[in-house]
C-alpha cells in the first residue's frame, strides 16, 4: 500500500507541475500573438515637397508624425521649392527603410508671391493612407506596384495638399488650411543681412521668365485649389478610325493626381470620380505593329466650362473624353461627350511623339 501511495503521489506531483508549465506557456503563446495583432504595419515610403511652379515657397520646418511620436523630416534644405503641384521633390534617405503610417503632418513655410508666413498642425487620414498602401496599383506594364512617397503641397492661401505618390499612380489623400503666422525673416535664414522685402524680391526675381511673366497675367491665385479638387463622373475612350489599339495612358489632372498604366485597366475603361485632366500622353499600335504616340496640352478655361456644361444638364451622369484618330494616325480631334450632347475642345494643344 505503501509503495502504491508513493507512486500515486510522485504521479500527481508530477502532472500537477507539468499543467502549471502548460498554463504558463499557453498564457505566453497568447500574449504574443497578442502582441503580433497590436504591431503596427510598416512600409516602404519617404517623404517630399512641392509647390506651384509659380508660387515658390521655402519649408522653414515640416514633419510627419508616427503613432508613437517618432518624427519623419519633409526635406527643406534652405532650398526655393517650385517643382509643379503633385510632383515628386527632393528626398531624405533616413531612418529606417519600413516605416509606420503617418498619423499627423507639422509644417511652416514662407510663401514668396505673397510674402507671408503659414503654419499648421493637421491630422491625417491615416486609415485611407493604410488602404492605399495596401492595395497598390497597376503599373503600365499590368503589373502591380506599390506607392513609395508622401507628398506634402504648399500653395497661396495657405493651401496644404497631400498625395501617395508611385511610379504610375498620385492619389490626393487630403487638403488643408493653415494659419497665417509672423516670423522673422532671420528665423528662417538666421545669417542673411537682407530685410524680409528685399529677401523675398531676390528670390522672385530668381524665377525664370516665362514663370514671371504667367505669374502677372493671373496673379496670385488662392481661389483655384478647390476647383482643381472638383470631380466629375467619366473615362477615356479611344476611337481609331484604322485598325489601332491603344497600349498605354499617362494623364496629368490640375489636381496634382496622375495615372500612367495600361489601356485595359478597369480603374481607366470604367467611369471614375476623376478631376478634370491638364495634361495627356498616350501611345497605340496598329496592325502591323507600328507604335504611335500623341501628348496633349488642355486649356484650363476650356476644360472646366466644357465639362460644367456637359453635367449642368440634370439628366447627365456620366460623360466620356473622346480621343478620335483618323486613318493615317496623325490628327487627333478631342471631345467631351454626354448622351445628349457632344462639344470638341478646340483650344487643347496637340503634338506627335
Amino acid at each position: 500500500m505503501t509503495r502504491v501511495y508513493l507512486l500515486f503521489l510522485i504521479v500527481s506531483i508530477t502532472y500537477l507541475s507539468s499543467c502549471k508549465k502548460s498554463d504558463k506557456v499557453g498564457i505566453q503563446e497568447t500574449g504574443s500573438i497578442m502582441a503580433n495583432t497590436q504591431k503596427e504595419k510598416k512600409y516602404d515610403w519617404l517623404p517630399t515637397e512641392c509647390a506651384p511652379e509659380i508660387y515658390p515657397v521655402r519649408i522653414h520646418e515640416g514633419y510627419l508624425i508616427t503613432k508613437d511620436g517618432s518624427s519623419i523630416e519633409i526635406p527643406n534644405g534652405g532650398r526655393t521649392v517650385q517643382n509643379g503641384w503633385g510632383q515628386i521633390g527632393s528626398t531624405y534617405i533616413v531612418g529606417d527603410e519600413l516605416k509606420p503610417i503617418p498619423q499627423k503632418l507639422k509644417i511652416t513655410w514662407i510663401s514668396y508671391a505673397e510674402n507671408k508666413f503659414y503654419s499648421g498642425d493637421f491630422d491625417l487620414p491615416s486609415e485611407k493612407m493604410s488602404q492605399l498602401f495596401e492595395k497598390g496599383f497597376l503599373d503600365r506594364r499590368n503589373k502591380k506596384d506599390n506607392y513609395s512617397r508622401i507628398v506634402v503641397g504648399l500653395a497661396p492661401g495657405g493651401i496644404v495638399s497631400v498625395w501617395m505618390l508611385g511610379s504610375g499612380s498620385t492619389v490626393e489623400i487630403a487638403q488643408f488650411v493653415a494659419q497665417e503666422t509672423d516670423m522673422k525673416i532671420n528665423d528662417l535664414v538666421p545669417n542673411t543681412n537682407l530685410d524680409r522685402e528685399t529677401y523675398v524680391a531676390k528670390r522672385m526675381n530668381g524665377l525664370k521668365e516665362d514663370k514671371l511673366q504667367k505669374l502677372n497675367e493671373v496673379g496670385i491665385r488662392t481661389d483655384i485649389w478647390n476647383l482643381y479638387r472638383k470631380r466629375f463622373f467619366w473615362k477615356p475612350v479611344y476611337n481609331f478610325k484604322s485598325q489601332a489599339e491603344a497600349t498605354k495612358i499617362l494623364i496629368d489632372f490640375f489636381n496634382g493626381e496622375r495615372i500612367y498604366t495600361f489601356s485595359k485597366n478597369p480603374s481607366l475603361t470604367s467611369f471614375q470620380d476623376f478631376a478634370v485632366p491638364k495634361y495627356t500622353r498616350f501611345y497605340w499600335v496598329d496592325n502591323n505593329k507600328n507604335e504611335f504616340g500623341s501628348k496633349i496640352y488642355f486649356d484650363e478655361k476650356e476644360m472646366y466650362e466644357t465639362f460644367d456644361k456637359i453635367f449642368a444638364n440634370p439628366k447627365v451622369k456620366q460623360a466620356v473624353l473622346n480621343f478620335e484618330v483618323d486613318k493615317y494616325n496623325s490628327n487627333i480631334k478631342v471631345f467631351v461627350e454626354s448622351d445628349v450632347e457632344r462639344l470638341e475642345l478646340k483650344k487643347a494643344t496637340i503634338k506627335s511623339i
